[in-house]
């Protein structure tokens, strides 16, 4: 498993799913005007620099990797107020088991081409480690008041 603290607001969601599985290309068809989703490595001609970390032109790769741990902008006095995402990957030699993870994970439909993640609830971090949810604040009022 990787673990990634991502330091951007808006990485979480699509841009993940682009890094994961490569660029996502919409087709139009210009006769129906239909719209259908694909990811860049499926497509001939497209440049190996749209290919995901699990998947690219020759299909899956990086196998060896069960999952990826996201959290976004974790700083020391936030743990209580970000959760990280678990994602796991479609095509791991050695799946991790989803019932190992608490928080809240991304899992793959393998059946669909290219991949569907679906999300997955889960506890807070706050609720994992046993925490007020508005730690650090809670615990320093009360330090405050003790003294």
């Amino acid at each position: 498993m990787i673990a990634v603290d991502v330091l951007a607001i808006d990485s979480q969601g699509d841009d993940i799913g682009e890094i994961l599985f490569g660029r996502e290309i919409a087709l139009i068809d210009t006769r129906s005007e239909e719209i259908t989703l694909t990811r860049s490595p499926l497509l001939p001609n497209r440049s190996s620099d749209e290919n995901g970390l699990w998947f690219a032109r020759r299909g899956p790769r990086n196998q060896q990797i069960s999952a990826v741990l996201l959290v976004n902008e974790l700083m020391p006095w936030a743990v209580s107020h970000k959760t990280p995402v678990l994602w796991h990957n479609p095509w791991a030699e050695k799946p991790l088991d989803p019932d190992l993870w608490q928080g809240p994970q991304m899992l793959s439909d393998i059946n669909s081409s290219p991949p569907r993640m679906q999300y997955r609830d889960g506890k807070q971090t706050w609720e994992i480690l046993h925490l007020s949810p508005d730690w650090p604040d809670n615990d320093l009022g009360n330090q405050s008041q003790v003294r």
